[in-house]
């Protein structure tokens, strides 16, 4: 019985998600079990979700026709770029809400879903790090293995990319809130941590499926992110590293190497990453590299060497909790 536990905790257990337990613990009927069952918390997610997207909608109206304005009268100051990154800023209205949801209606500390205060700063800077290094390896893989030609922009305009870099930092960090931070230790609080990740990497993945170009494969790699994102919450106890990984990745692969993000329109950018006819299952075709073998591999790596490698120490100064 033991060793079928820790199977089911094969990734461990960090404080944060304890805590979040605890404090369902604290509010559940006797006899019942913790937290709600995982139905409730996914309809609640995709509540917070609609609700957000509306909210949005009123700063959104707006600044449309100002940026309407502006643009038809700048054409070189409002570009797509300038649009897209304005689009992703607002994304910091999905975060609020729902950190608002967990400390006021869960009435639990933010800390629970990864808000983690100690150490914050270096987490977000390794994991900068590692978002740019495993993504130039896909994009490394598929150039070596023909799928992509990579070269110099024939025009980098900075200040937009640099504007759009702020918004991929919000966005990254809005989607991991949302589906690591809140999703994931909502369903851990009744279900295994091994439940949360499956379920939460699903829910992620699905979140696209209306994007142009999806395909199996991008499908089976965004799952795969997911997955990774996952277990680098849980080993590292904290929402900082994975947001970091998941922006810049997004940063890299749309206003560096000049590639359809998950589907979405190109923009500006420093390299401009040709992909070859007849080389779609390497290079993700339509949907980027998402939908590639190349980062298909990357992510597999990624899950492995975070499975391997030891907790970390949470914000306490005490080692993450271990079932078994």
């Amino acid at each position: 019985m033991e060793n079928r536990y820790k199977l089911k905790e094969f990734f461990g257990v960090p404080n944060i998600i304890e805590e979040a337990r605890e404090s369902a613990r604290a509010k559940a009927k006797p006899g019942k079990k913790p937290g709600l069952i995982w139905i409730l918390t996914l309809l609640i997610s995709i509540g917070l979700m609609i609700v957000s997207e509306i909210v949005m909608i009123f700063p959104i109206i707006p600044l449309n026709l100002i940026l309407k304005k502006i643009g038809s009268e700048n054409p070189d100051i409002i570009n797509s770029t300038v649009i897209m990154g304005i689009q992703l800023y607002l994304l910091i209205i999905i975060t609020i809400i729902h950190c608002l949801y967990v400390r006021f209606i869960e009435k639990r500390k933010l800390r629970t879903i990864g808000f983690v205060k100690k150490g914050a700063a270096v987490q977000y800077l390794i994991g900068l790090g590692i978002g740019f290094g495993i993504f130039t390896l896909a994009i490394l893989f598929c150039a070596l293995t023909g799928g992509i030609k990579v070269h110099l922009a024939d025009a980098i305009n900075i200040g937009p990319i640099i504007f759009c870099f702020g918004g991929w930092l919000i966005q990254g960090m809005e989607e991991e809130v949302c589906c690591r931070g809140f999703l994931m230790t909502s369903l851990a609080r009744r279900y295994t941590v091994m439940f949360g990740i499956i379920v939460n990497a699903l829910f992620f993945a699905a979140l696209h499926l209306f994007n142009d170009g999806i395909s199996v494969l991008a499908f089976i790699n965004l799952v795969l992110f997911g997955v990774f994102a996952s277990v680098m919450f849980v080993k590292t106890g904290n929402i900082w590293m994975c947001s970091a990984v998941h922006s810049v990745w997004n940063f890299v692969q749309g206003n560096i190497y000049g590639i359809q993000v998950s589907g979405n329109e190109l923009m500006d950018t420093v390299f401009v990453s040709d992909f070859v006819s007849g080389k779609e299952l390497i290079n993700g075709g339509a949907f980027g590299l998402e939908g590639g073998l190349g980062v298909t591999i990357v992510l597999v790596i990624g899950i492995v060497v975070l499975a391997i490698i030891p907790m970390r120490k949470d914000a306490r100064g005490e080692t993450a909790v271990k079932e078994g």
